[in-house]
């Protein structure tokens, strides 16, 4: 599969994740920043789809003129940030404060950018009324609504500004983690994506467990999950699951003193019912019996 494909499919899943849409409704509610993920051709998430845009930003973007500026504001500093490898905080076109952090995946490839801003700093000097009548102008809008927009912008100190970096910064940790897990699955084939589920079953077969959560890990569906499940080992998700929590209590009652229902919450059972349960639709016995003959 092509990288570029991949990576386009890796952005579509990004603008999925929960955790990346709850930074973005945290930061808006306490700063009234809004956050966003550019693509590395300029494409926007729009996790807000617009709602918490800055007032005065949204009046500029609903002139088509100054959508077009907007857009190639956005591409010429994503762009820029791309190229020095380093996060920028810059004036945009219409006066307002902006900050862009790229992001590179583990081999060096860009993949985006981190975006937050439509807010004053401090240390700035404001636009005057009459620039804000030029930029009226220029995109044949309201100067008196478009000064009273930009008048409602949300100012931050530098301190401000510098602790919303570093929160940008965690933010694109979590993004190109997830990016380079994204494309490790698109690239695998089905038999090495069963092997890495195997082994990540292994690991965790104490948890509590769903088809949906282990597929969420691996950034593929469910569906497709126990599809290739049942086509590669003949065996459905839940019951290779419970088949080999029921081997990891067979080595416990054989080689341990713990109790039953010890072992069968060490070993990710519901409930000590549920183990014996499994434990004799699959051996034909009850743990405590299994025990009494292998010890």
């Amino acid at each position: 599969m092509a990288q570029r494909t991949i990576t386009e499919q890796a952005f579509a899943k990004l603008g999925k994740e929960r955790l990346l849409h709850e930074y973005s409704h945290v930061l808006q509610g306490l700063l009234g920043i809004i956050i966003d993920f550019a693509a590395p051709d300029g494409e926007m998430l729009k996790l807000s789809g617009g709602a918490n845009f800055n007032p005065y930003c949204q009046y500029i973007r609903q002139s088509v003129s100054g959508n077009a500026a907007c857009s190639q504001c956005d591409l010429k500093y994503a762009k820029d940030a791309e190229l020095s490898r380093q996060e920028l905080c810059y004036t945009c076109h219409a006066g307002l404060t902006d900050i862009m952090v790229p992001l590179f995946d583990r081999s060096g490839n860009y993949i985006g950018s981190v975006t937050a801003g439509q807010f004053h700093l401090n240390d700035n000097e404001e636009l005057s009324r009459s620039q804000i009548e030029e930029i009226a102008s220029r995109f044949e809008l309201d100067a008196d609504k478009l000064y009273h927009a930009y008048r409602q912008s949300p100012h931050l100190s530098k301190v401000q500004m510098d602790a919303l970096l570093g929160f940008l910064n965690i933010i694109g940790r979590h993004l190109r983690s997830t990016h380079d897990n994204i494309l490790m699955m698109e690239k695998l084939n089905t038999p090495e994506k069963i092997e890495s589920v195997k082994k990540y079953l292994e690991s965790n077969f104490m948890k509590k467990l769903s088809i949906n959560q282990v597929a969420k890990h691996f950034f593929i569906s469910s569906g497709h999950l126990a599809h290739i499940f049942k086509k590669e080992l003949n065996v459905s998700f839940g019951n290779y699951l419970t088949f080999l929590r029921i081997t990891k209590a067979r080595e416990m009652l054989t080689d341990t003193s713990l109790s039953v229902s010890e072992i069968s919450f060490l070993c990710g059972f519901g409930s000590i019912s549920q183990f014996n349960r499994a434990f004799r639709k699959h051996l034909d016995c009850s743990p405590g019996e299994y025990r009494a003959e292998n010890r």
